[in-house]
């Protein structure tokens, strides 16, 4: 393993999330620093540590000092190269502060960024294969998709699968399963005009449909871990850092998920029986939902028996009921699911 020292950003403790995400857009180490209103050092905060804080609080809410993790690991000067690697090697994390030799009143000030080279990471995506969900019928489109399956049809004169397939291959994903049903010859004839040296595609093709998960019960001898997209979803999200939390979480099944805010326009009434507690005027509620984008060790298949009907929260719950490992990677992400005429239309406007 090799490191490098890389320089300093850092953002204010009270900076808003979409702050944050810029900064940490702009930052090539893909880690940066907090500070409070003292320029105390407090916390790193990376990809991880936004979707962690998703978990626990609405997006809305979420500050710079409530995402950050404030129990880092460092080094104190920076010719400490032995002690950095194997601090980054233990904890299997990729960047760790320098902080300044000299602590002051026990707090910290930060020098530099020292982390792993990212090279040794190149090979990742040998163990992931992509898989597209475009079996469907489509019926909320109505009559567009009379005789044209929904992957096929348009955004911007793009098909919605290209979509899907152009982010595998940004993320060098490039064998990826397309379970068909509904008019699949016509998906099967699209997907011909990719040339095999750019992308090559197995499909899987359903005679009877078998529900939103049944068609994976063909990959379960794959030794393979599976990036499910459906086709009609389309999001920029960080596939590569999907990757690395499922491995990272040692997890069977990753679900991208999906913060749904829901504002109640009325005062509701916390009680207990009949005793009244307070009044929460207009409150705002929110849900984890599934996105579409889930991440599914192949070996986790052979929980679907071979035919069987089976839409994807039933077998996902059953895995949680088989004691197997399922975690959630929020998504902050722009999502769009295109389920409808109107989500179509929007998107083409």
């Amino acid at each position: 393993m090799t490191i490098s020292i890389e320089k300093i950003l850092c953002t204010s403790s009270n900076s808003d999330i979409n702050s944050v995400l810029n900064d940490l857009e702009n930052c090539e180490i893909k880690t940066i620093g907090v500070l409070n209103q003292n320029l105390v050092f407090i916390g790193t905060i990376t990809d991880g540590d936004i979707r962690r804080a998703l978990l626990k609080k609405d997006k809305k809410l979420l500050t710079a000092e409530d995402i950050c993790n404030k129990n880092f690991f460092y080094v104190k000067n920076d010719n400490q190269s032995s002690e950095a690697k194997k601090i980054i090697r233990d904890n299997n994390i990729d960047c760790i502060p320098i902080i300044k030799e000299e602590l002051i009143n026990d707090n910290f000030y930060i020098k530099a960024f020292v982390r792993r080279n990212f090279n040794e990471l190149k090979s990742l995506e040998k163990k992931f294969v992509g898989y597209i969900f475009a079996g469907g019928r489509g019926s909320r489109m109505g009559d567009l998709t009379k005789e044209i399956p929904k992957p096929l049809l348009k955004i911007n004169n793009k098909p919605l699968i290209d979509h899907v397939i152009e982010e595998f291959i940004h993320y060098e994903i490039r064998e990826i399963y397309v379970s068909t049903g509904y008019l699949s010859e016509k998906i099967e004839n699209y997907l011909m005009h990719y040339n095999n040296q750019e992308v090559r595609f197995h499909i899987l093709k359903e005679n009877n449909p078998l529900g939103t998960a049944g068609s994976l019960s063909q990959t379960s001898n794959l030794n393979k871990i599976l990036i499910c997209r459906n086709a009609d979803v389309i999001s920029p999200i960080n596939i590569r850092n999907m990757m690395i939390s499922h491995l990272k979480n040692k997890s069977d099944f990753t679900i991208g998920s999906l913060v749904h805010n829901y504002d109640i326009p009325f005062g509701v009434i916390e009680h207990k029986g009949s005793n009244f507690e307070k009044i929460i005027e207009k409150p705002t509620n929110f849900w984890h939902i599934c996105a579409g984008i889930n991440v599914i060790s192949s070996d986790m298949c052979a929980y679907i028996k071979p035919g069987e009907y089976i839409d994807m929260p039933t077998f996902i719950n059953r895995l949680s009921r088989n004691k197997k490992r399922v975690n959630l990677f929020p998504i902050y992400e722009n999502w769009r699911d295109i389920g409808t005429q109107e989500a179509l239309n929007y998107m083409n406007q």
